[in-house]
């Protein structure tokens, strides 16, 4: 397969300076003179320490597919994702994007990506949702005028054709999203290749709204449209990705498909539980018998039908507790949990046994 990414040890590096104790008790002349002008954390003590958010990335990128990214905050997706769309450049190692070099032909290379960052939307929201396509595509080095009938195909397609002259400020996130899309496909057919760029777009999304916009991604994916996609919510990248990349303190921990990483942590099952009780229950006593590996407490449980009164949604909720228990054989596991929590008083309100996802992948091959 050909590629459409090709990093090879690409490292980066920040510089970060740290200062010492603040300046307290009695100061000279000199000293109240830098406490007024340089502030209350001056120190003369200050020493230079060098992060690694790269580490000599090695990566392939196949054409026409959509790639995950995943890792833990500050693991170096974002400064990845900054990298390759040449918002900020990397200290080593070489970069090739659809067969151009990243150094020499950053002009052409940028004509063809887009990027689409949750944290940093490229919209403005005092702008029509036709102006906001039309600038981005000016970014490319597309007349918008050249392709009015593809800015109207596509916005009837995502279905804002009748707010195409509305400001984005009336719009919700998932209009947004639709909106920042159209550039990407209409780059795609000028081009004929394009790469979008995605850190944490789909946040704060509605279900159906994001499932249409999952949709929209798997129609128009080609050989030619290449997504890289970092986030946090696993369920995106399982349900998006091709392959995913497991990045950990600036490395390239492992990339493969989502069968093969699931399967590195094969004999593991997860067993969610959510129970009612009027007094608390020590959870943790079972960890480390009944083949339990681990066991992971959450305060939250899925907001359960607007038809049922708020009183009771309120305090089902508050009396209701979630448990994650990674096992390795289920069948041992689920009786004697059952049991357990029955004999603490514990109302079983819900039960399921799944194998792992990409989120206990993670866990597992950060811990080694």
């Amino acid at each position: 397969m050909k590629n459409a990414v090709k990093f090879r040890n690409v490292s980066k590096y920040y510089k970060v300076i740290m200062t010492g104790r603040r300046v307290r008790g009695d100061r000279s002349f000199i000293d109240k003179l830098k406490f007024i002008f340089l502030g209350s954390t001056f120190s003369e003590r200050r020493s230079v320490t060098v992060i690694k958010a790269l580490d000599k990335v090695t990566l392939n990128i196949w054409r026409g597919e959509i790639f995950g990214i995943l890792g833990k905050n500050g693991s170096g997706k974002t400064t990845l994702l900054l990298i390759l769309g040449t918002v900020i450049f990397p200290d080593e190692g070489e970069i090739n994007v659809y067969d151009m070099d990243y150094y020499k032909e950053m002009n052409e290379l940028r004509k063809i990506i887009i990027p689409l960052f949750g944290w940093m939307r490229g919209v403005r929201s005092n702008l029509t949702a036709r102006q906001n396509i039309e600038l981005e595509l000016m970014f490319h080095d597309i007349d918008p005028s050249s392709v009015k009938r593809e800015i109207e195909i596509f916005s009837k397609e995502f279905e804002i054709y009748d707010r195409l002259d509305d400001r984005l400020e009336r719009f919700s996130s998932g209009m947004i999203i639709k909106v920042a899309l159209i550039p990407s496909f209409i780059v795609l057919s000028k081009y004929d290749r394009a790469l979008m760029l995605c850190d944490e777009p789909f946040v704060g999304l509605d279900v159906i709204t994001l499932s249409k916009i999952k949709d929209i991604l798997r129609k128009y994916s080609s050989k030619d449209f290449t997504l890289v996609l970092a986030s946090h919510q696993t369920k995106d990248l399982e349900a998006l990705c091709d392959r995913v990349a497991i990045i950990d303190k600036g490395r390239i921990l492992t990339v493969d498909t989502i069968a093969n990483l699931k399967k590195k942590i094969i004999g593991k099952e997860k067993i969610i539980v959510e129970y009612i009780s009027k007094e608390p229950i020590n959870i943790d006593r079972i960890k480390g018998s009944y083949e339990i590996l681990a066991v992971h407490k959450e305060d939250s449980i899925p907001a359960l039908p607007k038809q049922i009164p708020m009183q009771i949604r309120i305090g089902v909720k508050n009396r209701t507790k979630r448990v994650i228990i990674i096992s390795k054989d289920s069948r041992i596991t689920l009786p004697n949990v059952i049991d357990f929590l029955i004999k603490s008083g514990a109302r079983i309100q819900y039960l399921k046994v799944e194998e792992p996802g990409l989120d206990e992948v993670l866990t597992e091959l950060t811990k080694r």
